[in-house]
């Protein structure tokens, strides 16, 4: 995770990586969401606010959410065929306690993981 880390779109946006994403650029403004490409590279298209923004879009959707305890990335994508809360179906969803540094990955279909996170130490 890198929170804060990135500025597009004039947004200050946080980000995730891992194993568990595909086809998506897994960054979005705190509170908001990123939305990637359909196609080619699946690079960030733009951000919005509101999921009513999101609700024509093709392609990869990332959400974050982060208050004092907690830290929250949901990724998934629009289908107006998708059977789970209406058209977004979220695929992965990575939780982390902020006091603990315990974490949660959920990913449909697949059993939970947990991960233990530390803040990293700056190299430079």
């Amino acid at each position: 995770m890198t929170l804060d880390g990135e500025r597009r779109f004039g947004r200050v946006l946080s980000c995730i990586k891992g194993d568990f994403i595909a086809d998506m650029t897994p960054c979005a403004p705190k509170g908001g969401y990123g939305l990637s490409y359909p196609t080619g590279s699946a690079s960030l298209a733009q951000v919005v606010d509101r999921w009513q923004d999101y609700a024509d879009h093709l392609g990869g959707i990332v959400g974050y959410a982060a208050d004092a305890s907690s830290l929250q990335f949901d990724g998934g994508f629009y289908s107006p065929n998708h059977k789970k809360r209406g058209a977004w179906g979220d695929h992965w969803t990575f939780k982390v306690d902020r006091l603990t540094g315990k974490a949660m990955l959920t990913q449909e279909g697949k059993p939970d993981i947990g991960y233990v996170c530390a803040k990293a130490k700056p190299r430079f």
